[in-house]
C-alpha cells in the first residue's frame, strides 16, 4: 500500500528494481512490457517472482507470453498504441492500453463479477499508462497493492487495487516532461520517473518518489 496516497516529503531518487530499469520513453517502447509474474497464469504457487512475463501489442491485440508460456491473445481487437503491465497477488494480469484516439482502458479480474472485466479511464488524451504491483517481496504481499498511473492535463494521477480502482487519487503537477516509468527502487521506494528531451538527447530522468508502505528488510 501507499500511506495516504500521497507523494513523500522527501525525493530519495535511486535505479529502479530490474526489470523496470529501463525507461519507456519511446511509442515503440511503448508496443510491450515486463513483470514478474507466477508459474501460469492464476497460479501464484511458485511464487509471484517465478518468471517474467511480456504483454505486447500485434497493432489490433495484446498477447502475453512467458518462458513457459507460448503467446497467446489475452484481449483480442482493441488495437492498442501503449501497452502496461502487472500481476495481482493470485498471478492474475492487469493491463493497461491506451488506443489511437487517446483513450485509456484497463483489463483486471473484479472478484464482483468474479470475471476478468475492462475499464475505461475518464475523458481525456492518454499517451502513455503505466501499472506496476508496488511489492513483490514475499513477507509484504498482504500490504501491496497494484498501482495504475498516469498523466492527464499536466497532473499526475494513480489508481490502486485496494479501491477496485474506483478512486483517482491526484498526487501532484506533473513535471513538464514524459512519465516513463513506475516501480520499485532499489532501496525499497515506490517511484515515478520522468523525462524528456533537449535536441536529440533524453535528459536525466526526473523522480517523484513514495514511501512503500513498508519497511525494508534489515
Amino acid at each position: 500500500m501507499l500511506p495516504n496516497n500521497v507523494l513523500s516529503t522527501t525525493v530519495e531518487a535511486a535505479p529502479f528494481i530490474p526489470p523496470r530499469n529501463t525507461v519507456r520513453f519511446s511509442f515503440v517502447a511503448g508496443q510491450f512490457d515486463v513483470h514478474y509474474g507466477g508459474i501460469g497464469i492464476g497460479n501464484p504457487s511458485a511464487g509471484l517472482s517465478y518468471q517474467l512475463w511480456t504483454a505486447y501489442s500485434d497493432g489490433t491485440n495484446i498477447l502475453l507470453e512467458a518462458p513457459n508460456t507460448p503467446a497467446f491473445v489475452e484481449l483480442a481487437n482493441v488495437f492498442p498504441t501503449w501497452v502496461a503491465l502487472a500481476f495481482d497477488q493470485n498471478a492474475r494480469p492487469f493491463i493497461a492500453y491506451t488506443t489511437a484516439n487517446g483513450s485509456g482502458f484497463y483489463y483486471w479480474f473484479s472478484t464482483l463479477a468474479n470475471a476478468f472485466v475492462t475499464t475505461q479511464l475518464p475523458a481525456g488524451n492518454y499517451s502513455r499508462i503505466f501499472a506496476a504491483l508496488d511489492d513483490l517481496r514475499p513477507a509484504n504481499i498482504g500490504n501491496s497493492d497494484i498501482i495504475l498511473a498516469y498523466t492527464r492535463g499536466g497532473q499526475l494521477y494513480m489508481r490502486q487495487e485496494r479501491d477496485r480502482y474506483g478512486i483517482e487519487y491526484d498526487l501532484a503537477t506533473a513535471p513538464q516532461a514524459l512519465l516513463v516509468q513506475i516501480g520499485m527502487n532499489i532501496n525499497w521506494r515506490f517511484q515515478f520517473g520522468f523525462q524528456d528531451v533537449q535536441g536529440n538527447q533524453l535528459l536525466p530522468p526526473v523522480e517523484m518518489a513514495m514511501p512503500p508502505g513498508v519497511n525494508p528488510p534489515s
